[in-house]
């Protein structure tokens, strides 16, 4: 039980050094941590100007992870694929 309270501790605190003052790059690698399919949802309404763009990507990218467990960042973000996402 230690162990786990210094392991979140840990976790914790790298997260708030690696978000400030990070660079884009660095972003990238945070947002690659996602674990499921909703939280790479998430980041594509985020990342969405308008509900169009929303209608148009996000759904059909959840629609695919849900089946596949696998995310594609559209072209503009890298076009990283993200793949062993739970399925929610």
């Amino acid at each position: 039980m230690r162990l786990l309270a210094a392991f979140a501790l840990a976790t914790t605190s790298f997260v708030a050094l690696a978000t400030a003052g990070e660079t884009p790059s660095q972003s990238s690698i945070r947002l690659a941590q996602a674990a499921s399919c909703s939280a790479w949802n998430q980041t594509c309404y985020s990342r969405c100007k308008d509900d169009a763009c929303r209608k148009s990507n996000c759904g059909p990218k959840l629609t695919a992870c849900l089946k596949s467990g696998c995310w594609t960042e559209g072209a503009g973000h890298g076009g990283a694929q993200h793949c062993g996402l739970a399925k929610q």
